[in-house]
């Protein structure tokens, strides 16, 4: 198994490779591991709205309550248990996340990143948060200095291959394609 981490940051346009992505690499096999998706189920069960800032807090909370990977932790057990070719950890954003991936023999990093505003107008329109549609830029500029973020750019510098996702669809398009044609 080849386990893909794929880092950036919010709004940056990590879902959108994943789909890439899926559409390139058969006939082998992809599954996808997101680490935000144990914080999802954990609000769902509290009955706590997964709001970004919910979001960041559990993850802090976690960490602080019961040590430094605990997500991390969660999402090995997740990937374990996929038999896919490919497995893509979808939301890398701690060391524990990174020393995860180069742990398994075959690993790649991506960085997936694109500036503030062009980040803040997607999130107004993606509707993947609750009341991410109704940020302000400085609201959101705050969210950046968020605990769960402030790991992102030193890994992202260690990555394998980088992506500054700031052009068009096709633009993108064409940049996982030269990932897929190096690494796959």
């Amino acid at each position: 198994m080849l386990l893909v981490g794929l880092l950036g940051e919010k709004r940056s346009g990590k879902g959108t490779f994943v789909n890439f992505l899926m559409q390139r690499v058969k006939p082998k096999s992809m599954g996808r591991v997101r680490s935000v998706d144990v914080l999802y189920e954990t609000l769902k069960i509290w009955g706590i709205d997964a709001t970004r800032m919910n979001l960041i807090k559990l993850a802090v909370a976690m960490d602080g309550a019961y040590g430094k990977g605990t997500l991390t932790e969660a999402v090995r057990q997740r990937i374990a248990k996929d038999n896919s070719d490919i497995v893509i950890f979808d939301g890398v954003r701690w060391p524990t996340d990174e020393k995860l991936i180069r742990s398994f023999e075959k690993n790649l990093i991506v960085y997936v990143t694109a500036g503030a505003k062009t980040r803040w107008l997607r999130g107004l329109t993606a509707g993947e948060k609750v009341g991410e549609d109704k940020t302000t830029f400085e609201k959101f500029l705050e969210e950046e200095g968020a605990k769960t973020e402030e790991f992102i750019s030193g890994i992202g510098s260690r990555a394998d291959f980088k992506i500054v996702n700031e052009g068009s669809l096709e633009d993108y398009k064409k940049e996982v394609q030269k990932f897929c044609e190096k690494f796959l």
